[in-house]
């Protein structure tokens, strides 16, 4: 009877929604600091956070407020540049960045200074929550701040279904553990052998082991850092073949962004919706290089091509990106997909990236008639591997923010909007701005540093063109056991 009591409770608590509140501080935050817009407010940042969290999960109610006395029951309270909270009433728990606020987090039973002897028991699972949530709002973005929202309210409150998906071993999940290292087992024995006896792959599982997989920041990092046959192996048989950990990440559907209508003073069609993404290929040996990307897994790597061409069917989409390994090397990554329209201006892509299928719904937002520029939507999932993501980015064909579009101006406007309809404000994204007084006008994505290096190691730009991601990458593998001989 107790026990149908609690589940009742507990489906109750899930449909009536999830209760957040983010306290502002006064001044400015570190937020957007290669952004267009650098260093908002906090009470901007707040707004934005809580606009967001509905776009994860349609039942959380986020609020934000300027008055840091709490007296109404929250599951999450974040601190955001607040150095004092009053709580008459005691959420579930209270989240902070140890950098910008000296309010100490506690999360469930944790509380500063408890000690949990057990590791599965709740004061260890409080502790977990409060050191991943300090991580995650340290990076000063708006996507690590939501997830660590989501987290928390998935740990302690209830199924939050865009963070479910756990792919690591943890306390928390307790005889899964057990199952699921069973199903690996029996079905990737010889895989996960391979892998953990080839020294670079197992420094990867490891470093994998030691994360959060649902942090795709740091996740992402280790993958692109580590491309091994014996890597990909792996994650192909124990995710994308096997689903080993019963993942099941869907796109996410909102917002809902309205692709381009009208381009050069006519409708857009099939024709055109194909240009726009070929961009300036074949004139150039790109498409378009990125200015700024709103996604901090994959949109902060710099030195971006985009390379749209046609394919039998549709077109084939290569990005060329420049990664610093987690060693500390620079290297050029290449990825391969294919483009499928789904309507006008909007577009699927596939690809199968380190032995996981990801897809990604693309949307055309904007594009200036003489193609100087184009905002592009994305909202994708790795399916097997529990990720959901989204992303937007600003092109132009030199990777610079286009030429009179400063502040004030309707090409500046324009742009903002673009994003405001992808739900994103310009201090989200990573990469650069136009000039603004009292700050050098310096690209991250494209800055002297990055171009020298990419002097001295050109970037990959061939098309792969009609022939699969594996195969590529078998050849590529081949040619470079062939030059080291």
């Amino acid at each position: 009877m107790i026990f149908s009591l609690l589940l009742l409770l507990a489906v109750l608590k899930c449909v009536a929604g999830f209760r957040v509140l983010f306290l502002a501080g006064e001044g400015k935050s570190p937020y957007g600091a290669t952004s267009p817009c650098p260093e908002p407010e906090w009470h901007d940042v707040a707004s934005q956070l809580a606009a967001r969290l509905r776009v994860f999960d349609e039942r959380i109610d986020a609020r934000v407020s300027t008055n840091l006395r709490v007296s109404e029951p929250y599951d999450v309270v974040v601190a955001l540049g607040v150095d004092d909270v009053v709580l008459e009433t005691r959420p579930t728990c209270l989240l902070a960045d140890p950098a910008v606020s000296s309010v100490e987090a506690f999360a469930g039973d944790y509380a500063p200074g408890s000690r949990p002897f057990l590791p599965w028991s709740p004061i260890a699972r409080g502790k977990r929550v409060v050191e991943q949530a300090a991580t995650l709002l340290a990076r000063a973005s708006t996507e690590d701040s939501c997830y660590a929202v989501l987290l928390a309210l998935h740990a302690l409150v209830g199924p939050i279904p865009v963070v479910a998906a756990d792919i690591n071993p943890s306390w928390d999940k307790g005889f899964r553990n057990i199952l699921e290292f069973a199903k690996m087992i029996r079905c990737c024995g010889p895989e996960i052998f391979r892998a953990l006896t080839d020294p670079p792959t197992k420094k990867a599982v490891d470093l994998l082991n030691s994360l959060d997989l649902r942090d795709q920041v740091g996740s992402y990092r280790v993958i692109v850092s580590t491309e091994t046959e014996e890597l990909e192996a792996f994650s192909l048989c124990i995710l994308q073949q096997n689903n080993c950990f019963n993942a099941d990440a869907e796109i996410l559907t909102r917002p809902a962004v309205p692709a381009l209508a009208e381009w050069r003073g006519r409708p857009l069609d099939d024709e055109a919706s194909r240009d726009i993404l070929v961009g300036h290929f074949p004139e150039l040996t790109w498409s378009w290089k990125i200015v700024c990307g709103a996604n901090p897994a994959y949109d902060a790597f710099p030195m971006q091509h985009q390379i749209f061409y046609p394919a039998r069917q549709g077109l084939w989409y290569d990005p060329v990106f420049c990664v610093e390994t987690i060693d500390g090397t620079r290297v050029w990554t290449k990825r391969h997909y294919r483009c499928v329209k789904r309507g006008m201006g909007l577009w699927t892509l596939t690809t199968l990236d380190n032995g996981v299928v990801s897809k990604e719904h693309w949307t055309i937002v904007d594009c200036e008639d003489d193609l100087s520029w184009a905002v592009l939507y994305y909202s994708g999932a790795a399916k097997a591997a529990g990720q959901s993501y989204q992303g937007a980015l600003l092109c132009s064909r030199d990777g610079k923010w286009p030429d009179g579009a400063h502040v004030g101006t309707s090409t500046y406007d324009r742009i903002r909007d673009a994003f405001g309809r992808c739900g994103l404000e310009l201090f989200e994204l990573y990469g650069h701005g136009p000039p603004i007084e009292g700050r050098r006008d310096a690209s991250f994505m494209w800055n002297d540093d990055f171009l020298q290096w990419a002097a001295d190691n050109p970037p990959p730009l061939d098309p792969i063109g009609d022939i699969s991601i594996m195969a590529w990458k078998r050849a590529q593998r081949r040619l470079l056991k062939t030059t080291s001989l």
